[in-house]
């Protein structure tokens, strides 16, 4: 039963995260980036620390993994689009994703 309430926790610890950080709609592409960039590294670094939490329960353990390497996925993502306004321009870039 213990594992079950802290299950429960780290879920809505996560689910707050998610749901009560959106700041404001920006209409600034490379701001919106950064800022998703950003919460995505204190997303990871948040879901790392509590891995430790459920050593001793093995499925939830596994469930947050995965949940990691989602996240993970999302903020290399993010950061190649970085990275490519860094290269070609902000101006360039938005061209380039039109076309896709």
């Amino acid at each position: 039963m213990e594992c079950r309430k802290r299950t429960y926790e780290i879920i809505n610890m996560l689910r707050q995260h998610v749901c009560f950080n959106f700041k404001p709609v920006n209409t600034d592409i490379k701001k919106m980036l950064e800022y998703d960039c950003k919460e995505s590294s204190e997303a990871l670094t948040m879901m790392s620390k509590s891995l430790a939490l459920f050593d001793d329960d093995y499925v939830t353990k596994r469930m947050i993994e995965e949940f990691i390497i989602d996240e993970q996925d999302h903020f290399n993502r993010i950061k190649g689009h970085l990275c490519l306004i860094e290269q070609i321009g902000i101006e360039n870039y938005i061209i380039e994703m039109l076309g896709e």
